[in-house]
């Protein structure tokens, strides 16, 4: 029974966390108002999570949790570099036009140079969500002769980096209402370009 308790209170606490730092930020956001919010006292919040930022990870942990496996169907499909390159990138647009998806870029970002250790887990966190499966396609296509590749992690990020650009930079340097490209011409586009680099023919 106690420990039902226990995690009862963990979970009232991370969601307030995540609503807290969703919306405030990491800096404006208190320990105290999440503890509010939550219905508990500070001190309980400090027995659950030793410190802010442990706070924040497991915050970030629990605003990504929808998203795992998303991605899962693509590590699957054994089609050409078209059609995987393709649904990849519709997928990961969708998900960087997440509004909690682009407040959890941002506010790392804005966190990065004072708590590179948050950014890194961060990172880590995503790219076992995603790079890492584009990455194993990458290694796929070069072995099977579809795709020229001397460098499978470069031309990932080359491949994310064009995705990212559309869905999450231009939001992030003019806000949420910023008008993006329509997702379907623009992922067929990149692809079209991706090609064109790392095509044998």
């Amino acid at each position: 029974m106690r420990e039902e308790i226990h995690q009862q209170r963990r979970a009232k606490i991370l969601g307030a966390a995540r609503q807290m730092f969703l919306t405030k930020g990491f800096d404006r956001a208190t320990v105290s108002e999440v503890a509010r919010l939550a219905k508990v006292s500070s001190a309980t919040v400090y027995i659950h999570f030793a410190t802010k930022d442990r706070l924040f990870e497991a915050a970030t942990n629990l605003a990504l949790a929808p998203y795992e496996g998303l991605f899962d169907e693509i590590d699957r499909m054994d089609g050409d570099p078209t059609t995987v390159l393709t649904r990849f990138a519709e997928v990961y647009f969708q998900f960087l036009a997440e509004p909690d998806v682009r407040s959890i870029y941002r506010i790392v970002g804005m966190e990065a140079a004072a708590r590179p250790e948050m950014a890194r887990a961060v990172h880590e966190n995503a790219h076992r969500l995603m790079g890492a499966i584009l990455r194993r396609q990458m290694v796929r296509f070069h072995a099977a002769g579809q795709l020229v590749i001397a460098d499978t992690a470069i031309a990932a990020r080359l491949f994310q980096g064009m995705i990212e650009h559309s869905a999450l930079t231009i939001p992030l340097l003019q806000g949420q209402a910023a008008p993006l490209h329509p997702a379907g011409p623009y992922c067929a586009e990149a692809v079209r370009v991706f090609l064109g680099g790392y095509n044998p023919n």
